[in-house]
């Protein structure tokens, strides 16, 4: 009787991070500190967390005490006011409901407190009609 020959295979796996010691590793991530006095969606938008069995596991680098950290970034400010375009518009990171970002800076238009990235001419009140639309000023003008 021949003997069979079954081949064996091994993955080795790299994981890359900054911090010399990984104290809690989930999801690809490195998280350096953990408590249980956040639930998950204040873990999420507080944190920039990952929650997992009552417990909230995040990162907070030193210099964003005063900030918020969310996607490796320390942002200085947080609205709950902007729309998801209008965050993406100031280069912030929108998240359950809330834009993270560095300053208000519209390189476009900047309206009842939005950042809009086009503006058009209309002739009516009804040409304004798009979900996400807005008519700010309506002139009539007679030809």
């Amino acid at each position: 009787m021949l003997a069979q020959i079954v081949p064996h295979v091994s993955a080795i796996f790299s994981c890359y991070y900054s911090s010399q010691h990984c104290k809690y590793f989930f999801d690809r991530e490195c998280y350096e500190n953990e408590t249980s006095a956040y639930n998950a969606s204040a873990c999420e938008t507080l944190l920039g967390g990952y929650f997992l069995n009552g417990r909230c596991y995040y990162n907070v680098p030193a210099n964003c005490s005063d900030g918020y950290y969310q996607q490796c970034t320390c942002y200085p400010h947080r609205s709950s006011t902007y729309t998801s375009d209008t965050c993406s518009n100031i280069d912030g990171f929108y998240a359950s409901g809330y834009c993270y970002f560095v300053e208000f800076t519209c390189r476009r238009y900047a309206t009842n407190g939005q950042c809009y990235r086009f503006v058009s001419t209309v002739t009516s009140v009804n040409a304004c009609a798009l979900p996400d639309g807005i008519l700010l000023h309506f002139q009539a003008a007679w030809l």
